[in-house]
Formats: C-alpha cells, sequence, structure tokens
C-alpha cells in the first residue's frame, strides 16, 4: 500500500539570492517570532500538489511540462511583505504585480497536471516565498517595509516531498526534501 505523502513543484532559490533576501530582513533570526525557514529550504511554490501517493505519475508530467516551456529569466521589482492569505501565523514574501512570464509557466502547469487529476486547487495563484512560520504568543510586528526585488533566472523545477514537526511553542518546523528536479528547455 502507498502512503500519502504531501507533494509540492517549486523553483529553488539559489543559494546566494537565497541568502540575500534573508539579509535583507532585519528580524530574520529572531526565533521568538516564530520559525523561519532556512536559507536552503527558500523556494517560489508553483503548485501544491497536496497529499499524493506515488512520485512518478508527477514527475512523469513534470517531464512533459518542462520539455514545453522555456528557460526563464523574470525580475520581482520590490517584495511586500505580509501575512501569508490564509495563515495569519505566516510571513510571506511576494510581488504586488506578479511576473507575466512567471503567471504563464504556473497556469501552463497547473491546466497540465488538472487535466491528469493531479491538482486542483480553487485559489487564485500567488507567488510568494514563506518566510516564517509564527510563534502566535510573540507576532511579528506587520506590516513591514517592503524590500527590494531581485533578478531571477528559472531553468529548473523540483519536486518536493514536505514534512512537518510540531514545536514546543506552537510553531511547526518544516521539512522539504527534493525527490526530482527537471530541467527546462532552452
Amino acid at each position: 500500500m502507498v502512503t500519502a505523502q504531501r507533494l509540492f513543484i517549486a523553483i529553488p532559490l539559489l543559494p546566494d539570492l537565497a541568502q540575500q533576501l534573508c539579509q535583507m530582513l532585519p528580524q530574520y533570526g529572531d526565533d521568538r517570532f516564530g520559525s523561519w525557514q532556512a536559507e536552503r529550504n527558500l523556494h517560489l511554490t508553483l503548485l501544491f500538489l497536496g497529499e499524493q501517493g506515488e512520485a512518478e505519475p508527477v514527475i512523469e508530467l513534470m517531464e512533459q511540462s518542462a520539455a514545453a516551456c522555456h528557460h526563464l529569466d523574470f525580475t520581482a521589482d520590490s517584495l511586500a511583505l505580509l501575512p501569508a492569505q490564509n495563515a495569519a501565523r505566516q510571513l510571506w514574501a511576494f510581488q504586488p504585480q506578479p511576473n507575466s512570464v512567471l503567471m504563464q509557466l504556473q497556469t501552463q502547469l497547473a491546466e497540465r497536471f488538472t487535466a491528469a487529476g493531479l491538482y486542483a486547487s480553487s485559489r487564485a495563484y500567488l507567488p510568494h516565498i514563506t518566510l516564517l512560520r509564527g510563534n502566535a504568543a510573540c507576532p511579528l510586528p506587520l506590516p513591514l517595509e517592503p524590500v527590494d526585488g531581485f533578478a531571477l533566472s528559472v531553468n529548473r523545477m523540483v519536486l518536493y516531498r514536505s514534512s512537518a514537526e510540531a514545536l514546543p511553542d506552537g510553531g511547526e518546523w518544516r521539512h522539504y526534501e527534493p525527490l526530482h528536479t527537471t530541467y527546462l528547455s532552452v
């Protein structure tokens, strides 16, 4: 019997970009606000697939999708730092005006995965990077000042498995395990 696993497809941030983003946040590393994402875990989510059985059908469709998607470069002019849409205990960095090239990539993936029965979401896609899973006892003072944007070169997508561990303060620590990397066509 196959055990269900929480899967998502994302664009991993290059280490120097992740470090740069973390350094822009004056509160980064202050644990009283909650559990900050480790630099190595920072990513831009494309599709949250939720509970899935086998990863192989997802991997096959990722490969097919990547063959139809071209390498892309885009710039996030600025990032707003606000609570996540449906989780006041998370802090997201997101671009107020999402990049059309990124939105097109996400839409193509969503359509392919929906047609295959592997994705269903009624929420509008908002490109974001989860920075913090907060501590309800010590909320982060919001809103924070916007941070400067950055350029991102996308040549691959990664399938991750997500697992969570409860923390004593009521927060949770997330671990993201890369299962498969697919390179976009050049």
